[in-house]
Order: structure tokens, then sequence, then C-alpha cells
């Protein structure tokens, strides 16, 4: 059985997670979670909902509502932000979930996967936002794992590797 327990994303469609996100379709899947284009009805914003497994909720479920935590206070205009987390139950199955903001580019990724890459300008530019990012000094270590071109900007980082200084050493 899968980590989904036979709940497919099409059942997923639908359904209010939180009283407010309401679940428009998959976005991608992982063997702990699926991501969903969610509208919140609060605001009229669609966004990315992660929802984990109930097997991945129930062993890491503290660990990852406590990592949501640490990212959620992270404010930077080339990071994307992670709005919201809880649990929730999905079909009387407790679930962990969170909440980012939905780019509406492809990432850097996606674009050498075919064969289009960055003009030397657009490539400068990249490098440049990533540096700042990544010089500044903070309190945690941060390896860029997916950055997302969008209209508004050239780009945010939206998955990364965090690690906070001293804490888990």
């Amino acid at each position: 059985m899968s980590v989904f327990e036979n709940h497919d994303s099409e059942s997923l469609i639908g359904t209010i997670i939180d009283g407010r996100y309401e679940i428009e379709s998959e976005q991608s899947r992982s063997s702990s979670s699926k991501s969903f284009v969610a509208n919140d009805q609060r605001s009229g914003s669609q966004v990315i909902l992660r929802l984990f497994s109930a097997e991945a909720s129930a062993q890491y479920g503290a660990e990852l509502l406590a990592e949501a935590v640490e990212v959620s206070e992270i404010s930077h205009p080339h990071i994307v932000r992670l709005t919201n987390s809880g649990r929730t139950k999905v079909n009387d199955t407790e679930r962990v979930f969170t909440v980012q903001e939905r780019l509406t580019g492809g990432s850097l990724q996606d674009m050498i996967d075919r064969n289009r890459l960055l003009t030397p300008s657009q490539a400068l530019v990249v490098g440049l936002e990533v540096c700042v990012h990544l010089t500044t000094p903070t309190s945690v270590e941060c390896r860029i794992t997916i950055y997302v071109l969008h209209q508004s900007c050239l780009g945010k980082i939206a998955k990364f590797v965090l690690q906070i200084l001293g804490s888990r050493r």
C-alpha cells in the first residue's frame, strides 16, 4: 500500500484543509508527501499546499512542524515564503501540512532540462541574487536545491536545506 493509503490525488480535489485551503490540483509528489495547488479562501490567492503522508506525519510530524516554524521566520525577497503549517485530518487520518506562496514561473532546473539556457546577463543576475543571500550573515546554513524563475522578479529560492548553526551539529 502507498504511503497515501490509496488516496489518489483526484479524490483530494475539492478537499478543504484547515478550514481554509481548497485543493485544486496536484503539482508534485515524493515518497513522503504530495504538493497541491490550492485556493486560500481567506485571501483568494493560489498557494502550494504540501500534505505529508500519514506515515511521515506520525513519524516526523513534530520535527516537520518545528522546522516549518523556523523556515516561516525567514523573510527575504528572494526566498519563497512559508505562510502556514499545522496538522489536519484527511479522511479521518491526521496529516501534517505546510503552505507556501505559489510562483508562476518554472525552476532553473526545468529550463536546463529542456535545453533552454539563460542569457549571459540573466545568468549574472541570478548568480548575484543567490550570492547576496548566501553572503548575508545569518544563524543558518542554507544549501539551495530549487531556484524558481518568477514574473515579478528574476527568481526566488523555492527549496533549500536548512541547518540552524549550533543546534544540529
